[in-house]
């Protein structure tokens, strides 16, 4: 029986191969943009192993192809080009991490020893005893070009995207479409905004009211003018990713009246459309199939696949299989149907919507193809419809505060509901009590199952409005906080680093928490609220800001400390805390408060205090923005991207981080400066001599 199943599965090896490659290739088109939009570690396993698994499977098969001596898949030798086309990849996943763009020469080997292979494959199948016709053979040659230029645009994305080529880029592909833009609309200079006009408006439903006309309209006139002002801005936004400080400044000068008269929602739309772009020149084929060359190539790709599969019916196909003339069907399907769809998401890209668009307004007609692209653009299905986030639209949590205090859920409600993660990690904490082990030795654990997602909600525009209120402080209130004024003034918080003081901030906040709940100022406000459906939830909803914030910043210590400027390791650092600086913030000693309490308990716990530790949250998120690196930021892109980032490149923006400098407090600092040049004072130059 052992025997049958072994020469069973030796019998149908191949055919099993090419069908797995398919389908790889299949659940890769149409799950790599994910990436883009969640956190779902379960997806993002997938396709990291569907990647990593797609070159091993096709290479396998064609060496496999290349040994095989029986004649017994007479057509298989004619899957080989296919193998080729699924070295090629997708157009929705070039790279899954940033650092796969520099193994574009890597890449470039494989295609030269690849091909030699299967030229290899097709050479030994004409020399068998049972020829093949020449039909099949020319059917196989068109393929053979369609997997050259798969693999090839490929390669040339790696190449494209990684950070050295950025930087050596001049960013003309931006720079050409604000150009097509910024002519476009001096063309259509007497239309406000986007202004689509009657002619060339989107399409709607013609079945509408006119209300209902009218509104659509309108909301297509405020989508559109956003992705106009996105495209618009991407040279900019290309110059801050490849840190050129002198070309932001050139171009934020010409951007600023444009800019302007943005509503809050639009400007987010836009740095969401932004990075979305960023992320598709840096992870897919997009960059490539910008360019005339990517069109063409495209074109020539369709177009050799449809002649090659007509060959293909057309051919004598009595001598072989019926189970391996349907996989070669099926994988020509499958191969048009993903060159369609590729066409169909080049169609839905903004560039190819803002380039039919500026050449209808520049020849005055109505070109059904802007249409088209447009009502691509705006499907929910298949393009950037403006209900639909580019990013993840959730924050990461990690409460350190209650692993120092071993306090599990922090709800207020009488019957805490505790996730599936927080039930595991109760059970690893009792057994690690059971063997007597610290609770550092499980730490590890605890930043895979404590660590959660939740949604943004309006903290995003918070933090935009903390950023306007930082770069224009003239317009709003004084920076200064009377309530929290005196808790900065002590050393331990601020003269002991960024990330202890982070911690401690977070601690504080967390106490502070835990004791508004009962205090009788909020508990009034609560009840005031309650009496008035305006302020209902005004304590509640700033007490959830304030916990959200918290610890977003804490879980970017644990997860993400390379977009912190931490002076020390946060592995050091965490450790430290745990054994010791955590503990003198939480003991008491001698029947005294412990040190946060006595912070916390001259505080007045109402409104005010609230909304000034949101604020102080908000400062310091724009501290740590202006100190983190393109390149980190370019890699949170790839798993669903990070709030710090929106913060990080509006700042950008507003040029702070780079040409201006932000420092975490005016405080006099306790280190001596040094100086490696030391240059005359204008005072003494200009002294007698």
């Amino acid at each position: 029986m052992e025997n049958n199943l072994v020469k069973l599965f030796n019998d149908w090896e191949i055919q099993l191969l090419v069908l797995l490659s398919f389908a790889i290739q299949i659940f890769l088109f149409f799950t790599g943009g994910l990436r883009l939009y969640g956190t779902n570690v379960l997806i993002s396993l997938s396709i990291w192993i569907a990647y990593l698994g797609a070159d091993t499977v096709a290479v396998y098969a064609l060496g496999y192809l290349s040994r095989q001596e029986e004649d017994a898949h007479s057509l298989a030798f004619f899957w080989a080009p296919f193998l080729l086309i699924h070295l090629g990849g997708q157009d929705t996943i070039t790279a899954f991490a940033l650092e796969d763009n520099n193994l574009w020469l890597r890449h470039l080997l494989n295609l030269v020893v690849q091909v030699i292979l299967a030229v290899y494959v097709f050479w030994k199948s004409m020399s068998i005893r049972r020829r093949h016709s020449v039909a099949l053979l020319v059917s196989g040659a068109f393929v053979f070009v369609v997997g050259v230029i798969k693999y090839g645009e490929r390669i040339w994305s790696l190449r494209c995207a990684r950070f050295e080529s950025l930087e050596e880029s001049s960013g003309w592909e931006y720079e050409r479409a604000r150009a097509q833009v910024a002519f476009a609309s001096m063309m259509e200079a007497e239309s406000s905004g986007f202004g689509f006009e009657d002619d060339d408006s989107p399409p709607v439903q013609e079945e509408t009211t006119n209300d209902d006309d009218d509104h659509h309209h309108a909301a297509a006139d405020d989508y559109g003018s956003t992705l106009l002002d996105a495209l618009v801005r991407m040279p900019l936004v290309f110059s801050i990713f490849v840190s050129r400080a002198s070309v932001m400044f050139h171009g934020s000068i010409s951007l600023d009246t444009h800019l302007s008269h943005l509503e809050k929602s639009q400007r987010l739309k836009s740095l969401e459309i932004c990075l979305g772009l960023m992320y598709d020149d840096l992870y897919t084929k997009a960059l490539g199939l910008r360019t005339l060359r990517g069109v063409v190539l495209r074109c020539v790709s369709l177009v050799c696949a449809l002649v090659a599969f007509v060959v293909f019916v057309a051919c004598d196909r009595r001598r072989y299989g019926t189970v391996d003339t349907a996989i070669t069907y099926s994988l020509f399907i499958g191969c048009l149907l993903l060159e369609v769809c590729g066409l169909v998401r080049l169609m839905a890209s903004p560039w190819t919507w803002a380039c039919t668009w500026a050449l209808q307004k520049v020849l005055k007609l109505r070109v059904k193809l802007n249409e088209f692209s447009w009502f691509l653009l705006s499907s929910d299905l298949t393009g950037w419809s403006q209900k639909r986030p580019l990013w993840s639209n959730a924050m990461g949590q990690y409460n350190f505060y209650g692993w120092l205090t071993g306090r599990g859920s922090d709800r207020q409600d009488k019957q805490p509901r505790y996730s599936f993660s927080q039930r595991c990690m109760a059970l690893v904490r009792r057994l690690a009590t059971l063997l007597g082990l610290g609770k550092e030795k499980i730490f590890f654990i605890s930043k895979l199952l404590d660590t959660e997602h939740v949604k943004v909600d309006g903290l995003l525009e918070c933090l935009v409005d903390g950023v306007d209120r930082f770069v224009f402080p003239f317009a709003y209130r004084s920076r200064e906080l009377p309530n929290l004024g005196a808790i900065f003034r002590d050393p331990r918080f601020l003269d002991v680093g960024f990330g202890s003081t982070i911690l401690s901030m977070h601690v504080l906040t967390e106490q502070l928490l835990c004791k508004s709940a009962q205090h009788p100022d909020v508990e009034a406000n609560a009840a005031a609220a309650a009496a008035a459906a305006a302020h209902t939830s005004s304590i509640n909803l700033l007490m959830e800001e304030c916990r959200k914030l918290s610890r977003y910043m804490i879980y970017l210590i644990v997860a993400c400390p390379s977009l912190l400027p931490l002076q020390d390791s946060s592995v050091a650092m965490l450790e430290q805390w745990q054994q010791h600086q955590g503990q003198i913030w939480l003991r008491e000693q001698h029947n005294t408060a412990n040190p946060i309490e006595e912070l916390v308990t001259p505080l007045r716990l109402d409104k005010e205090t609230l909304e000034e530790i949101k604020e102080v949250w908000i400062r310091l998120i724009i501290y740590a923005a202006s100190k983190s690196e393109p390149e980190q930021h370019a890699a949170q892109l790839a798993r669903g991207g990070e709030l710090l980032t929106f913060v990080w490149l509006q700042l950008r923006l507003n040029l702070f981080g780079t040409s201006s400098r932000i420092e975490l407090t005016n405080k006099p600092s306790i280190y001596e400066t040094f100086y490696a040049l030391h240059l005359p004072s204008e005072r003494s130059d200009s002294a007698p001599t």
